[in-house]
């Protein structure tokens, strides 16, 4: 309301939803740091400069902007005790590691869509446990498996093979897609959701909730093969599968 009061003109953007009101609150909110804590101040044709670059931005993209034009200091690392069982862990992270945090979310995006930091590093941390833990690893080996192996003849071997030969190899068709095709199909499709707006060409490329998806439906004798597989999001899956099997269909499967 102060933002407003004091630029009238961004009323019709509001009103739109093209200036969301948390880009408008983080504005304000910057410009009165930027006026107690550096006795700056801007003019209105600067503040009506800074409203237009909002516009239309992301809540992230808009405080990476304000962040640009009035970095502070990196605070310390901390791990503080908050509570009997609870500890305030705080870090600043570079760029590099935040697109990697990023792209660690959209992978695990199956166990939990939207996980919270500390739900994400929980998840990472008993991934890596159950790798590098002895304890984790001596629990996870079968007794059966400590017995010695007898000794492999060299002649019988199997041949060392490429991804593609051993996709070829597959012959009994079932469900279970290999995971060599697996990342094949991942790999070609750039990790995002392949599904293109017909009436705007526009490509969905979500990067959560992937699953590979037949283009030729399985149940109607789809093969697993690259140009009949592709990636999706959940949702458009389903949408792919309500087209084939009709809506009250898949809606039966989705209550059951």
């Amino acid at each position: 309301m102060r933002l407003l009061k004091d630029l009238p003109e961004i009323e019709p953007a509001l009103k739109t939803g093209e200036l969301s009101l948390s880009n408008a609150s983080a504005l304000q909110h910057f410009l009165k740091g930027e006026q107690k804590n550096r006795g700056k101040t801007y003019s209105q044709f600067a503040k009506k400069e800074l409203v237009a670059k909002v516009t239309g931005k992301s809540r992230r993209d808009c405080d990476r902007l304000l962040a640009e034009l009035a970095p502070e200091t990196p605070r310390p690392e901390q791990a503080r005790p908050i509570s009997a069982n609870q500890t305030e862990i705080r870090f600043t992270a570079e760029e590099t590691l935040l697109a990697k945090i990023e792209k660690l979310k959209a992978l695990l995006s199956h166990r939990n869509p939207n996980p919270s930091y500390a739900e994400l590093i929980e998840m990472l941390a008993d991934m890596a446990l159950k790798r590098l833990d002895p304890e984790q690893k001596a629990d996870a080996t079968p007794e059966q498996n400590c017995e010695p192996k007898p000794e492999e003849n060299p002649a019988e071997r199997p041949v060392a093979s490429s991804p593609a030969e051993s996709i070829k190899r597959v012959t009994k068709q079932t469900r279970h897609i290999p995971q060599k095709l697996r990342s094949v199909v991942w790999k070609r499709d750039q990790g995002q959701c392949t599904f293109i707006n017909k009436e705007t060409g526009v490509r969905c490329g979500s990067k959560h909730l992937l699953e590979v998806h037949h283009l030729k439906d399985f149940s109607l004798g789809g093969k697993h093969t690259l140009d009949n597989l592709t990636l999706r999001c959940r949702n458009h899956n389903l949408h792919a599968a309500i087209q084939t099997h009709g809506s009250s269909l898949m809606n039966r499967y989705l209550r059951d």
